[in-house]
């Protein structure tokens, strides 16, 4: 059944690190000022940025996909976030045309997906006149893409303010707003992105201030005019929730500063299969719940605080003793770190961890690794998943190195694949009912 919901924008830029998530947080935090109900979406699978959509106090909040989910669930989770809200905001991913090698994924795919018009906030920073031709390039890249304005981020002063007005004179599309470049109210990152919203203690105050500035510097009546009604066609009762966890009834779910990069699609599947779910925190040395048949230890950065995890003994206790009682443990990046048997930090010193995969992983010598990957099982795995085909997400700098012994563990995957068809063998790990890899597993197809 085709419905027509609120109005709904995409926030995109022309490079990562453009000022994406501070436009997108202080435009909702505006409109939520002036009496009206929002909701956000993130495009791509970064699990960092959609935390500060929530933390202004957004509904909805879910990633969203083209590439990693299917269509059915992307259109699922768009309905869910602009239902019951007045306006959404969907903020893009890297630059607006950037994704996966078969383009599927970026920003531009998904606004043409759904026709949804595009705000293109340019990083102006150490830039003049050649602004106009940047955004005319931007427009005249993909005529099927509606750009309905620009926002242009990180002007210097005001006579950089000028310059670029001139090199702006002659744009096709309105230029919604400039926005000077306020250091304080920047978001910091790390190795992985942006750092947490859960890290910052000042951050609803910086979103004030932000929304402040917004509020003398961009258009948002012009901007709320280009906004259009989003329409889904979307059967509910044919749709398939995330297979994950598929026998469990109840998971245990590890969140803190260490643990958090979760998929928040993925609480909505198990919601909807009415499975019961409950959180612990490693850094305060807590224990799953000896009620869970399943333990959840999702990504996040545990090479951070390593030597707190490493002392933490009930935690690690009780990890092994659901392992020999038989219960489902499933650990992500990482989580499959700690149910390593040890994680060297980035100083070189070696931390043991719970010991129940024979691994090792070395955060010392740096390399990343990041991408999107198709997963192929030549059969279920068992307690963890029925589906044999996935699609999922890597990025992580540190390595693994297999215990020398073999036979100690069967590979989690058995065919893993990146955008580039660059095949990956024996990926991740598998002992007796413990599961894990450094892949983030998004949806099932």
């Amino acid at each position: 059944m085709k419905k027509a919901y609120n109005k709904t924008i995409v926030i995109a830029a022309n490079s990562t690190g453009g000022g994406k998530t501070q436009i997108t947080m202080g435009l909702l935090k505006l409109l939520m000022n002036k009496g009206y109900k929002v909701s956000a979406g993130k495009i791509g699978p970064d699990y960092i940025d959609i935390d500060f959509h929530r933390i202004v106090g957004a509904k909805g909040c879910y990633n969203l996909d083209n590439w990693g989910m299917r269509k059915q669930s992307c259109d699922w989770l768009l309905e869910d976030i602009v239902s019951g809200s007045d306006y959404t905001l969907i903020e893009g991913v890297m630059g607006l045309f950037d994704g996966a090698l078969s383009g599927n994924s970026s920003t531009a795919d998904f606004a043409k997906t759904y026709q949804l018009p595009i705000i293109l906030v340019i990083n102006a920073r150490s830039m003049g006149q050649s602004i106009g031709a940047l955004v005319e390039g931007y427009i005249n890249y993909d005529k099927n893409l509606c750009i309905a304005g620009i926002i242009v981020n990180r002007v210097a002063s005001v006579k950089h303010k000028e310059i670029l007005q001139e090199g702006l004179k002659n744009c096709p599309v309105s230029v919604l707003g400039y926005v000077y470049e306020h250091t304080d109210l920047q978001l910091p990152a790390r190795h992985l992105g942006l750092v947490q919203a859960i890290e910052h203690n000042t951050l609803k105050e910086r979103i004030d201030k932000l929304s402040y500035t917004l509020s003398s510097s961009i258009d948002i009546e012009d901007l709320m005019t280009r906004m259009r009604h989003v329409n889904i066609v979307h059967n509910k009762d044919i749709y398939q929730p995330v297979d994950l966890f598929t026998k469990a009834r109840h998971i245990a779910i590890a969140r803190d500063k260490a643990f958090s990069f979760l998929y928040a699609h993925l609480l909505k599947s198990w919601e909807m299969q009415k499975k019961e779910i409950s959180f612990f925190s490693p850094l305060r040395d807590q224990s799953p719940d000896k009620e869970a048949d399943a333990v959840f230890l999702p990504g996040g950065y545990p090479e951070l605080y390593a030597n707190e995890i490493a002392q933490n003994h009930h935690f690690l206790g009780a990890l092994q003793e659901l392992a020999q009682n038989g219960k489902t443990l499933y650990g992500e990046c990482g989580g499959y770190m700690v149910l390593g048997e040890s994680l060297k930090d980035s100083q070189g010193v070696v931390h043991k961890m719970s010991g129940l995969l024979p691994i090792q992983t070395n955060f010392s010598e740096r390399k990343l690794h990041l991408g999107y990957r198709y997963i192929t099982n030549e059969k279920p795995l068992r307690s963890l998943t029925q589906k044999k085909h996935w699609k999922g997400h890597e990025f992580h700098y540190s390595k693994e190195e297999k215990a020398e012994v073999k036979n100690q563990y069967a590979p989690l995957f058995s065919h893993v694949e990146d955008t580039f068809n660059q095949i990956k063998c024996a990926y991740g790990a598998q002992k007796g009912c413990v599961y894990g890899s450094y892949i983030h597993l998004i949806d099932h197809i």
